[in-house]
């Protein structure tokens, strides 16, 4: 059962920020979300990846991959 109180969001899907994320979703029962501006990586679910723009601009990017 995922915890859903908490919802730990990763800006970055390279090489760190993807093995953060399955050291995360590894170890605990947090909601886990990675953002990237390239596709998403091989190992993490369609559902937990947001592709962003870099459109520095649009706060709403954020707003949607944090909630």
């Amino acid at each position: 059962m995922i915890n859903t109180d908490i919802h730990i969001g990763i800006v970055g899907a390279g090489n760190i920020g993807t093995s953060i994320f399955d050291l995360i979703v590894s170890g605990t029962e947090y909601k886990v979300s990675i953002a990237d501006i390239s596709t998403r990586p091989w190992n993490v679910p369609e559902e937990q990846f947001s592709l962003i723009s870099q459109d520095w601009d649009d706060s709403n990017q954020f707003n949607e991959f944090v909630s």
